[in-house]
């Protein structure tokens, strides 16, 4: 039988974020886990990550052949200027509610500005948080 099909998967680890606090490797689950993504990885025909970090990372990690992992780049239709709100006091941040993404560093500015009237929504997938 011919194999007409080529396993592709997108890489949907967090790989730049350990929310343990822990080196990488100490937790005992690590090891089976590497064993089971290096499996999938490596019969994959190729790996599609969303940037260049995710494609090194997966290149120290697992010693992926730089020809099989590629970055798409998410991205949005390009829209027009929003207007913003009359006072400017409305923020959003839509990001994945991570240790690595500045979340911390946002609200401690944010504290910061006692004499200001402000209000900040914070989105996320739902499985990020």
């Amino acid at each position: 039988m011919v194999n007409r099909l080529k396993r592709i998967t997108r890489e949907f680890s967090d790989l730049h974020n350990d929310d343990s606090g822990l080196p990488l490797g100490d937790r005992s689950r690590d090891d089976e886990v590497r064993r089971r993504e290096h499996d999938v990885l490596a019969a994959a025909a190729a790996v599609v990550t969303t940037s260049a970090w995710p494609r090194r990372r997966l290149a120290e990690l697992y010693a992926l052949p730089a020809d099989r992992v590629h970055v798409a780049e998410p991205a949005v239709e390009a829209a027009d200027l929003a207007s913003g709100t009359g006072a400017g006091g409305a923020l959003l941040c839509v990001a994945a509610v991570t240790s690595g993404k500045g979340h911390d560093v946002l609200l401690e500015a944010l504290a910061t500005t006692t004499d200001l009237s402000w209000k900040c929504v914070c989105s996320s997938e739902p499985s990020a948080a």
